[in-house]
């Protein structure tokens, strides 16, 4: 997948963090290079599919703000349109700032935030596009336990044929013996899947929740 094969199995490595008190962690788990972002589903009746990576896919629109803001023209690339006439269905796409609900979905505009103000998701994106890197783990946080019940989908864009997709479970990593409920953490360490222009990532937002996703490299 993308430019380094990956196994499920090793998509199924976890590292629970149970809360004890006596497991220390290494210093240089907090040495790496990490970019986190959070979504929010403004939605009270239905779930959102948010492409984290859209692969190669153009996904820029350009939109004039309001006249309290100048009336500027200013560039998105929040839009999914050329991923669903790919046939990947989704309502958004990752990007700084909000974009609207689609027509049924409700009322109120999906919000995305960078973690770091200083590190903006745009320029996170354009980063990898010609620096591709290998992911060693993933740490998903979610206002609302019931959000690991949804699941990630990995894909390879390519504009010959449509490739294949592997979902990953995030219930499979939630464990009963953990303290933190609100939390899962997903190891790749030992297969690691490379983020490249190519990579698509989807992921799934409950109605009305707030995930967020801290990405280890």
């Amino acid at each position: 997948m993308g430019k380094k094969n990956y196994s499920q199995h090793a998509m199924r490595n976890l590292r629970h963090a149970d809360g004890a008190t006596t497991d220390a962690i290494n210093v240089r788990a907090g040495l790496g290079k990490t970019f986190g972002f959070s979504i929010k589903n403004p939605s009270t009746t239905h779930a959102i599919t948010v492409s984290l990576m859209p692969g190669h896919y153009d996904t820029s629109e350009f939109k004039v703000e309001s006249a309290t803001v100048g009336g500027n023209v200013k560039k998105s690339y929040s839009n999914p349109q050329s991923l669903i006439d790919a046939g990947y269905p989704c309502d958004a796409v990752i990007d700084d700032g909000l974009r609207p609900l689609r027509s049924g979905l409700g009322t109120g505009n999906i919000e995305m935030i960078a973690a770091d103000p200083k590190n903006t998701i745009n320029s996170f994106l354009a980063y990898i596009r010609t620096n591709p890197m290998p992911l060693k783990g993933m740490r998903i946080m979610a206002s609302d336990q019931e959000a690991f019940d949804g699941s990630i989908t990995v894909a390879s864009s390519s504009p010959f044929d449509r490739g294949s997709e592997r979902t990953i479970q995030l219930n499979d990593f939630v464990s009963a013996f953990q303290f933190q409920n609100d939390r899962i953490s997903i190891d790749l360490s030992s297969d690691q899947l490379e983020l490249s222009d190519i990579t698509m990532l989807f992921a799934v937002i409950p109605a009305n929740s707030t995930m967020k996703f801290f990405l280890k490299f």
